[in-house]
């Protein structure tokens, strides 16, 4: 349901058993987290770069009402590896805890980058 340059196509998806096979586009590059971490940093211009195509990406998905609920540095992929090619596209990847939105209280992903809010009461009060 999702055709976008900077989200990763799914292009089939199979049943064996028990085991689920899902056939996807190839991005070759790595993880913008790997890369961060080898690296220290980007440079703002490239940081820029590739935050206005994830802005764009989850943008598209929640103008058809999905919520990634899981977006972090591991979850987008560089297409080619940026050591080798100035091309910094990348591609958001792992909907595997997705959603649909109706209007909810959404509170599901990664917990370490949860914000405190979602704990409730047991949140430290900022001033």
């Amino acid at each position: 349901m999702l055709r976008h340059k900077n989200v990763v196509e799914l292009y089939h998806t199979l049943l064996e058993g028990k085991t689920m096979i899902m056939i996807m586009e190839v991005a070759t590059g790595g993880e913008v987290f790997e890369w961060v971490s080898k690296h220290g940093k980007l440079l703002e211009i490239d940081a820029r770069r590739i935050i206005y195509q994830v802005i764009d990406a989850i943008s598209y998905c929640h103008e058809r009402r999905v919520v990634h609920r899981d977006l972090k540095l591991e979850n987008l992929l560089f297409v080619r590896n940026p050591e080798f090619d100035e091309d910094l596209t990348v591609k958001v990847i792992d909907f595997g805890i997705a959603g649909m939105a109706d209007g909810g209280k959404v509170d599901a992903g990664s917990l370490a980058y949860m914000p405190p809010e979602c704990f409730g009461s047991t949140a430290p009060e900022t001033n």
